[in-house]
């Protein structure tokens, strides 16, 4: 298994601490909920699995035509990582965040 170096890591916590704002925010008005993280190395990415059991994302929702800035945000963290995001529903909302488990940077800067 791949080592992530701190920035990379930090990168992860921040994305991490937006999800987790966002199911607090939108997913248990009532306090009441179930917010789930997942990591598993699929070949040579990470996957990274956010699940809540809210009511999911609202119909038609397209992260790319969003105005809002927590998106903006976790795309850009994404970007990063040179990752890729999407955002599902099953049971409540489902983020997926796929990026390298090696860093591409860093064999740059290697070479």
């Amino acid at each position: 298994m791949a080592r992530l170096d701190v920035n990379r890591l930090i990168t992860l916590s921040l994305i991490l601490s937006e999800l987790a704002t966002n199911a607090v925010k939108h997913a248990f008005p009532g306090g009441n909920g179930r917010f789930v993280v997942s990591v598993e190395q699929v070949g040579s990415d990470y996957v990274l699995t956010t699940t809540d059991t809210g009511p999911g994302f609202p119909e038609g929702f397209d992260p790319a035509g969003s105005d809002r800035l927590g998106f903006r945000v976790l795309s850009s963290f994404a970007r990063t990582l040179d990752g890729t995001l999407s955002f599902n529903n099953k049971d409540g909302a489902v983020t997926t965040l796929t990026f390298p488990a090696a860093d591409p940077r860093a064999a740059k800067t290697a070479a």
